[in-house]
């Protein structure tokens, strides 16, 4: 594959682009091939950790509605809902120009992500308009003390919970901020247990009126899974705000 940095852009090309979360590469290269996108135009991907950019690149006489149609029509058939953007923005930029339309703030309480979530954010022009806080709440005691998490939560679930996940961003929710995420989890390669293997990961977003909580299994090293797990959170954040 060849790599999409150094693709030329020049006047007799035109390219559609899009960026589609939470597939592996493997997985975005099967759907390809056995669609036969692969074998009826030249496309390329490039995925780092679940969050892929794909594009078509045409000849600028040979591009028209029809094919443009036919070629948006059977991305958006393959991919769905995975599809977060029509150009090559990363998650953090289109989470700021969401919020930036809608006029309001987000709040980040991150554990196993450890920051990435906030240098995505703030990593974008705009960022100080819509990002009221992020705090890395690593520590049992910092989850109680900063987010007011019930230590008979933790004790009772465990910090890595669907419990604790929702306490964490409920936290945040207190009339300062119109959204927030939290993430908690085991990045590893330590901690793991049967019940809670390396990898387990639950992100809530949310707002003042109803939060939400998924649960993961995200596969790799530590840098793997936090990574996976800061763009999970963003790429959640992204779908919350088209529905609420």
């Amino acid at each position: 594959m060849t790599d999409i940095s150094v693709e030329s852009r020049n006047a007799d090309t035109k390219l559609l682009e899009f960026k589609i979360f939470g597939l592996e590469s493997e997985e975005i290269e099967k759907i390809l091939f056995e669609s036969g996108l692969y074998s009826k135009y030249r496309c390329r991907f490039q995925t780092d950790f679940l969050d892929t950019l794909l594009i078509f690149q045409f000849e600028q006489i040979k591009f028209t509605y029809e094919v443009s149609n036919t070629v948006l029509t059977s991305v958006y058939n393959l991919f769905g809902e995975k599809i977060y953007a029509e150009s090559n923005e990363s998650l953090g930029k289109v989470v700021v120009e969401m919020l930036s339309i809608r006029q309001s703030a987000l709040s980040v309480a991150e554990s196993l992500t450890g920051g990435l979530i906030c240098d995505k954010i703030v990593q974008n022009s705009g960022a100080s308009k819509i990002f009221l806080e992020g705090v890395v709440t690593y520590s049992n005691k910092s989850k109680i003390e900063r987010l007011g998490v019930d230590e008979k939560t933790i004790e009772q679930y465990g910090a890595v919970s669907e419990e604790v996940s929702l306490a964490m961003c409920k936290g945040l929710t207190d009339g300062r901020a119109d959204y927030a995420l939290s993430t908690t989890g085991i990045a590893g390669p330590t901690g793991g247990s049967l019940t809670k293997p390396v990898g387990l990961c639950y992100i809530s977003v949310g707002n003042s009126d109803f939060i939400f909580t998924k649960k993961y299994f995200f596969n790799g090293d530590r840098e793997d899974i936090r990574q996976k797990s800061a763009n999970m959170a963003l790429f959640m954040m992204i779908k919350f705000m088209k529905s609420h």
